[in-house]
């Protein structure tokens, strides 16, 4: 049936929106996601799109770094609408970033629905002399936040 057909080839949709402190590494994260990638610009976000094929279905990734908003009243709940997942970078060498991820999680924790997927990510992992979180803490905060 051509329905069915057409279906098959209709991606689903996912939205994902990183968040973290500036100069965490957000935008450098999605350098290694890039190829593919559509950009386009919304109001100084960075919006990206990218199909992949998941289990053998069209799967469109709707990825928004929020580039620059370290204050959460920019980040309005039209960003956080439907979204499939976050993904909370901080820095390791910057102990700062690491702390407020609890405060990054308490801002949007009302606004996403509870079946929203939150995945922590440490970044700059090759800066081994300036790390000051270690692998621990960050496992840590993962299992108790994700």
């Amino acid at each position: 049936n051509n329905f069915s057909s057409v279906m098959e080839v209709i991606p689903a949709k996912h939205k994902v929106v990183i968040l973290g402190d500036s100069g965490v590494g957000k935008t450098a994260l999605l350098t290694f996601y890039r190829e593919d990638l559509r950009q386009m610009t919304n109001f100084g976000f960075d919006y990206m799109v990218k199909n992949e094929i998941v289990d053998e279905a069209v799967v469109s990734l709707q990825v928004w770094d929020l580039i620059g908003r370290d204050t959460f009243k920019t980040i309005t709940q039209n960003y956080l609408r439907a979204v499939s997942a976050v993904i909370l970078v901080y820095d390791v060498s910057n102990r700062a970033s690491f702390d407020n991820i609890e405060r990054w999680i308490d801002k949007f924790e009302g606004t996403v629905a509870s079946s929203t997927t939150l995945v922590l990510v440490g970044n700059k992992a090759d800066l081994i002399e300036e790390r000051t979180v270690s692998c621990e803490e960050g496992q840590k905060s993962a299992a108790e936040f994700c």
